[in-house]
């Protein structure tokens, strides 16, 4: 029982911070400040009620709309909350403390960068630098990857997509370039390999199901969110 509740107020700590992470990376990014003002509808502009806050149980609790101009709320804000509470609950699970921190840091970058993707779809380079720092404190924790390998290979990932962005017409984004040249840092080639294949095929799903519901799909495509989810998912596959 006793671990019962200390797993649960380890899963509702971690989709607290995911939903805080959330507003760090759209308000930074729309230029707002995310420590001052309660959260508001996005097409209303009410402050939303304190049970609408509440991670996950918010949504269900409003009936995933807003109570003031019942317009739809998003369901990628509680989906985020609760993938990131659980894979961040099972990285401290599997791993030793201190890396499993290291985990969670780089996580939570990659959802604060979600955040800013789908707001406006810029990545600020002062998320860059944290995830490159993280990324390399981790590798300096683990001093048994090859970090010659890792170096080498990111190195070729980020100079065969500024080629490509060069030579093509619509290339991909400055900051998806810089976010996985470090991801492939960390992780190296074959697990980079995995997460790449992993993030477009959930980003070609996504295409796919816009497709077939005949919905307008958006200027651009957001690539972050895609590389979000895929993260962890590499660590329990190989």
């Amino acid at each position: 029982m006793i671990l019962f509740v200390y797993y649960s107020i380890l899963l509702a700590l971690f989709a607290s911070l995911a939903s805080f992470f959330m507003v760090v990376g759209s308000r930074t990014v729309l230029g707002q400040s995310f420590i001052r003002g309660r959260s508001k509808c996005d097409n209303c502009q009410v402050t939303l009620s304190p049970l609408a806050l509440i991670p996950i149980i918010g949504y269900g609790l409003s009936a995933g709309k807003c109570q003031t101009c019942r317009q739809s709320i998003p369901f990628i804000y509680p989906f985020c909350e609760g993938f990131f509470a659980i894979f961040s609950f099972l990285f401290f699970l599997n791993h030793p403390t201190v890396t499993a921190i290291l985990l969670c840091m780089i996580f939570a970058t990659l959802l604060i960068m979600t955040s800013a993707d789908l707001a406006l779809q810029i990545i600020p380079d002062r998320f860059q630098v944290i995830l490159l720092l993280v990324v390399i404190y981790y590798l300096y924790r683990n001093p048994h990857l090859a970090l010659l390998t890792h170096v080498t290979f990111s190195l070729l990932v980020f100079t065969t997509l500024i080629t490509c962005n060069y030579l093509l017409h619509q290339g991909i984004g400055g900051g998806d370039v810089k976010t996985l040249a470090v991801l492939a840092l960390m992780l190296g080639p074959l697990t980079f390999s995995y997460l790449l294949l992993i993030a477009s095929g959930l980003a070609l799903c996504h295409i796919c199901y816009v497709k077939i519901k005949n919905v307008n799909p958006p200027t651009g495509l957001p690539f972050i969110p895609y590389l979000f989810f895929a993260y962890p998912i590499v660590f329990y596959i190989l």
